[in-house]
């Protein structure tokens, strides 16, 4: 939605999805959600499977007529529309910010062997049918061109100008003497949350003023895991809608999952002149270098997060030093008003120079 929020302050948008509980929202006079209802496949599937959704976006494009049909993913459900869009004669783009199935797994090895099989039965091919794959970070590049993929590396981008708004969470208030940590993500085990609560829990006997923040989480209802998070001090703040006026509070964050893309929760803390802990996986290599703009770890490693986590809880001058240098990083090459630009020059490509545009989202 970050993205077709940016793009429809130049274009109109239709975003076609699943999973909201508004039918359909009209966010902004040239911003229109429609959502379809879809039965999800618990962690750790997580997929959603919604026909009501393709239905859907057959009929949004006879009836709206875009010039360009973005997708989102390659490996999603709602994936699908890119060949029903090609069909109706559409443009299509699909961006994505890693490879299901080709680079990027889940931790069961079952569900894992069946995205093998289904990336190649059916991601690659959807990926050759589109016009365009737009690819979320560099690390994608060689492996679009060892598929053949017709490929632009666009980055997915903060809205600085949204970030620097934010006032910090009036319902949250921090003690003297007390450091604050956040996780921000679902239960899901690729995000790796276990070996973070096993970190804080042993941190906490060195660090007792050390509090920790899972947001976008509810409590988790394994008894043995709620202990453990009781233990390492850890407050479930559930879902959140502004995620970052509690990163404003925050001294810390991390991200510690075995596999990931471009991660907007990281960026949004880096934006936040947060001080990062993140595995060393996927797009996040290209918006951290080790020591610079935060400290890397090896995935699944929690005597790696907790050696990272406690260095940055003794020295403040280097979380300051490297909660500045993340946000000039985002600066740099991750301001939405920067990307805008590239993608009103893929669309001019993709539909030609005296073309009104206009931009669909499924």
């Amino acid at each position: 939605m970050k993205a077709a929020e940016q793009l429809s302050r130049r274009h109109e948008v239709l975003a076609v999805t699943t999973g909201r509980t508004i039918r359909e929202d009209v966010v902004s006079p040239t911003l229109r959600v429609i959502s379809s209802a879809g039965l999800l496949l618990p962690d750790p599937v997580n997929y959603v499977i919604s026909p009501q959704c393709l239905l859907e976006v057959v009929r949004r494009i006879r009836s709206f007529q875009p010039d360009v049909v973005i997708v989102n993913k390659f490996m999603f459900f709602t994936s699908l529309s890119a060949p029903i869009a090609r069909w109706l004669g559409k443009p299509t783009v699909i961006m994505t910010d890693t490879y299901p199935g080709l680079n990027w797994f889940p931790r069961n090895r079952l569900v894992a062997g069946v995205m093998w099989l289904y990336a190649r039965l059916v991601g690659v091919p959807l990926l050759r049918s589109a016009d365009r794959v737009v690819l979320l970070h560099g690390g994608l590049v060689a492996t679009a061109r060892r598929y053949g993929l017709q490929h632009t590396v666009i980055h997915n981008g903060i809205d600085l100008e949204e970030v620097d708004r934010v006032q910090p969470a009036a319902d949250l208030s921090k003690p003297e003497g007390e450091f604050w940590l956040a996780y921000v993500g679902r239960l899901e085990s690729v995000k790796g949350y276990d070996f973070l609560l096993s970190a804080v829990e042993r941190l906490r006997k060195k660090f007792p003023g050390l509090r920790t923040f899972f947001v976008g989480a509810t409590a988790p209802s394994r008894p043995a895991m709620m202990a453990e998070a009781e233990r390492a001090g850890v407050t479930f703040l559930g879902f959140r809608d502004d995620v970052l006026a509690v990163l404003k509070h925050m001294d810390l964050f991390c991200l510690p999952s075995l596999n990931e893309g471009l991660p907007n929760a990281l960026m949004e803390a880096m934006a936040t002149r947060c001080a990062c802990v993140a595995s060393a996986v996927g797009g996040v290599r290209e918006l951290v270098s080790d020591g610079e703009q935060g400290l890397l770890t090896p995935p699944g490693d929690v005597d790696a997060i907790e050696v990272a986590l406690a260095r940055l809880l003794d020295d403040r001058e280097l979380r300051l030093r490297l909660g500045r240098a993340a946000r000039r990083r985002i600066e740099s090459e991750f301001d939405w008003r920067l990307l805008v630009e590239e993608y009103d020059r893929l669309f001019e490509e993709l539909t030609h120079p005296d073309t009104g545009l206009s931009a669909a989202g499924a």
